[in-house]
């Protein structure tokens, strides 16, 4: 037996999903609020004598310049690969850095990171949808179990998670150890998830925009909450963010017959799926108003999370729940950290423009 569901999902918080590649400042100009990527040789095609001219002329003094001249002649009858709405904390920033930039090093720290897409269409991939389910199931019932009692080492090379807290000498990664106790299996074969078949989403266009995002670390010493490294990505428009309600498609199949045959242990339904992802994200969304009312003191993201928790309190549980997916979202998103023994405090967030936290979204079974 096959329960087929179609669900959607909605961008609450932009949401960044890479494929590994990048934009690099001489691909790309911003004129008029949006990015502009281009084939340079595309683009020399369709200028005149005289622009041609000139283009070769700045071509051979440096890019800094090239680029200077195209942003100042560019209009879209020039051509584009990709046309994409930029932020205005992007726009502000390239114009205050780019257009001084002295050296092609200055220009380095704009490269944009790209969005997973087919033909600049963007999607969500099936594995990073699966990937945030599987973890939200194990979160629930290993907290059900109380299970969760590991120790949490960090160091310059980030945060490593360890099942024994005693031997020193044989410090196992707790993941796959946990996996197997929580979902009963010995191997892949027996692995209850491989019931859950989930396609990647339908490929939408016009829904990206070019996005500051900002790591800020709440100083202990200080006790201030300060903004360390940026970074430049595409990520989705949203509701909060963009007042954008963007819908991707995707089709979620639970195979019924691996359970019935005594193949898996454990049978994952529908509502197994909406409970974890509203337990785990609500947990979540509780830490977060925790650190950012009383110890970041950091009132723009304070207010984004309470319009989060509105939004989980206001969900129909039995179609409906928050998610959160992709990259920035943060340790406690993507471990058992919070309903661990052993809980370690983390200081770090990534913001979309020091506002938005990235990930979030509702799934809805249709």
């Amino acid at each position: 037996m096959i329960e087929n569901y179609k669900i959607t999902l909605t961008p609450i918080t932009p949401i960044h999903i890479g494929n590994g590649q990048e934009i690099f400042p001489y691909e790309y100009i911003v004129k008029n609020g949006y990015l502009y990527k281009f084939n340079a040789m595309d683009l020399y095609d369709n200028l005149g004598e005289e622009q041609k001219n000139k283009f070769n002329e700045y071509a051979q003094k440096s890019l800094i310049e090239l680029r200077t001249y195209i942003t100042q002649i560019y209009n879209e009858s020039l051509g584009y690969e990709i046309k994409i709405e930029a932020s205005n904390e992007f726009i502000y920033n390239y114009d205050k850095k780019i257009q001084g930039a002295k050296n092609s090093n200055e220009e380095n720290s704009f490269i944009v990171n790209d969005f997973v897409n087919i033909n600049n269409k963007a999607y969500i991939p099936a594995s990073t949808l699966k990937g945030a389910i599987k973890s939200a199931y194990l979160y629930d019932l290993g907290d059900c179990n109380k299970k969760f009692d590991y120790k949490v080492i960090k160091n310059n090379k980030g945060i490593k998670e360890i099942i024994d807290n005693n031997d020193k000498k044989n410090k196992k990664s707790k993941s796959n150890i946990y996996e197997k106790d929580i979902l009963q299996k010995t191997n892949a074969f027996d692995d209850p998830f491989k019931s859950v078949k989930i396609s990647d989403s339908d490929l939408l266009e016009n829904i990206l925009k070019v996005y500051n995002i900002n790591v800020y670390t709440y100083n202990q010493k200080k006790y201030i909450f300060e903004k360390r490294m940026s970074s430049y990505n595409l990520c989705t428009k949203s509701v909060l963010s963009t007042n954008d309600e963007i819908k991707f498609n995707i089709n979620l199949n639970l195979f019924k017959g691996y359970y019935n045959k005594g193949k898996v242990k454990k049978e994952i339904t529908k509502f197994d799926i909406l409970d974890a992802l509203n337990l785990k994200s609500l947990d979540v969304i509780d830490n977060e108003i925790e650190f950012y009312e009383n110890k970041a003191k950091y009132n723009e993201t304070l207010e984004v999370y309470e319009k989060l928790k509105k939004i989980h309190d206001d969900l129909d549980k039995d179609s409906e729940a928050l998610i959160r997916i992709g990259k920035g979202i943060g340790f406690d998103s993507t471990t058992f950290n919070l309903v661990n023994t052993n809980k370690i405090d983390i200081n770090s967030r990534s913001l979309v423009e020091a506002i938005y936290p990235l990930g979030w979204a509702v799934i809805k079974f249709v």
